[in-house]
């Protein structure tokens, strides 16, 4: 009876893990030059040996493309198309709003939100994906590992690096062929990407004379290695487990990396930002004339970082992102890196501070100082407002039990 009961005991244990890592892996896009970007590197990716193929869950997922007809019938027809269907169930979804004049952020939300509705009855993840991404091999495999875990959560940098020269490169040095997998190592991809880093990412480094003015993403170059240090604001939800039904509604409006996964993922011990790009490295393409913001002389400070990290681009979840030490390395790590990340790590402690720490341990200026009279007012009446409430309803309450006793 006892081996019984085990026996059926790990079967429950077993059906349960297996509906927890059922993935549902999202890819939003339309238009000739991000479908020749899906089928020329970001599905290759896919199809190398550490990724799709090497997941354990691969049976229990699916692979929701969801598309313009036009592009569907170009997607369809591609060599590279047929591997992924002969590998993973795949499903493509021609929704009427995606051919309607709203902003390309916007489309791709609303994709992320039709993924998340249907992840959310079936009890997946989404592993959100886009056609622009380069991902290194035993990526996806990663994932499974963390969902394993307990994750519910996995969010990474994604550096933008010139589609003109880091293509060709690319096809040259890993491609075998058309539709062929494309199996990049993770630090063989690091090494590669960071010689084309985008112009506005450039910008995103500590050093750099036109820091830019609204510094989401940090970098530090680390002392006589190939690699970036990198604390992020804002990082990607690569997976993401849909826990709160009622959150996605928020992606009718907006991206997937807003308010919506704070709500969605309230317990931040299942929150996973992944650290080491031995794991993980993912890079996104960007034309070398796109996304370029008008520069001008800036240089990196406290002060700046610390007015972004209380505005309304960020929330309490992009604040703890920023804590974290994210090493893009293609060499091992080494005491130079421990010496960056502390170092960096007091940039975020006073970044992070109301105010700024002195030599001595005290604070230059009162918290209170951030907080303005009519908010201070507003939060005295709201809780004066709840009190009375309280009590009016205690007052209530007795009123009602002796209405009960005494029978009137």
């Amino acid at each position: 009876m006892v081996e019984l009961s085990r026996s059926l005991g790990w079967k429950r244990l077993s059906e349960h893990r297996a509906v927890r890592l059922r993935f549902y892996y999202v890819m939003v896009v339309w238009g000739n030059d991000y479908v020749q970007m899906l089928l020329d590197v970001a599905l290759p990716c896919l199809l190398a040996p550490g990724n799709l193929s090497g997941t354990s869950n691969i049976a229990d997922s699916r692979f929701l493309l969801i598309t313009t007809a036009a592009d569907r019938a170009r997607i369809e027809n591609s060599p590279v198309f047929a591997k992924l269907n002969e590998l993973i169930q795949t499903e493509i979804i021609v929704p009427a709003w995606i051919c309607e004049a709203i902003p390309y952020w916007l489309k791709a939300a609303r994709g992320h939100q039709l993924a998340a509705e249907l992840a959310a009855k079936d009890s997946a993840y989404c592993i959100y994906l886009a056609p622009d991404f380069i991902l290194s091999d035993g990526s996806l495999r990663s994932l499974v590992e963390q969902a394993a875990c307990g994750k519910t959560a996995v969010l990474v940098p994604g550096i933008r690096v010139v589609t003109e020269t880091v293509v060709p490169e690319l096809l040259e040095a890993y491609s075998t062929g058309l539709s062929a997998p494309l199996s990049v190592a993770s630090r063989d991809l690091v090494a590669l990407c960071l010689k084309h880093v985008h112009p506005e990412n450039q910008r995103y480094d500590w050093h750099h004379p036109n820091f830019s003015e609204c510094p989401v993403v940090c970098t530090w170059s680390v002392p006589e290695e190939n690699g970036l240090l990198i604390r992020a604001f804002h990082l990607h939800p690569l997976m993401l487990r849909i826990t709160d039904v009622e959150s996605i509604r928020l992606l009718h409006s907006n991206t997937i990396d807003g308010e919506f996964l704070g709500l969605n993922c309230p317990d931040w011990d299942g929150v996973h930002v992944e650290t080491d790009s031995d794991q993980i490295a993912l890079f996104s393409l960007t034309s070398r004339i796109d996304r370029i913001q008008p520069t001008k002389a800036n240089v990196a400070n406290v002060e700046l970082l610390r007015t972004l990290a209380y505005s309304s681009v960020v929330n309490p979840l992009h604040r703890y992102y920023f804590t974290k030490a994210i090493k893009l390395h293609s060499r091992n790590l080494n005491d130079k890196w421990s010496a960056l990340e502390r170092q960096t790590a007091q940039i975020v402690y006073q970044a992070l501070s109301y105010s700024m720490p002195s030599a001595f341990g005290a604070a230059s200026s009162d918290a209170l100082h951030f907080i303005s009279a009519k908010l201070m007012a507003r939060e005295v009446v709201r809780r004066a407002a709840r009190r009375i409430a309280r009590e009016v309803l205690y007052f209530l309450r007795l009123l009602w039990k002796r209405t009960k006793l005494t029978g009137r």
